[in-house]
């Protein structure tokens, strides 16, 4: 989470919701009270990315981008 960067979620999240023009939202982790994620609508991941790297300063090393699989039988 960003929260170990010392980044507020609820920020980051409004910024992502503004720059990407997408959906943003945070919601608590399970069993955490006080860590939170970051939820946005859409494939957005190296956008994401891009954003942390650039605006948050956060390095390249600290960010990985995970592609989700897609699901069996669904179409490209």
């Amino acid at each position: 989470g960003v929260h170990v960067f010392l980044l507020d979620p609820k920020t980051v999240a409004e910024y992502l919701q503004k720059k990407l023009a997408a959906a943003a939202s945070t919601y608590a982790l399970p069993g955490q009270k006080v860590q939170a994620a970051i939820s946005i609508q859409g494939n957005m991941a190296a956008a994401v990315a891009d954003a942390l790297i650039s605006h948050f300063k956060l390095d390249r090393k600290y960010v990985v981008v995970e592609q989700k699989k897609s699901k069996a039988g669904s179409r490209k």
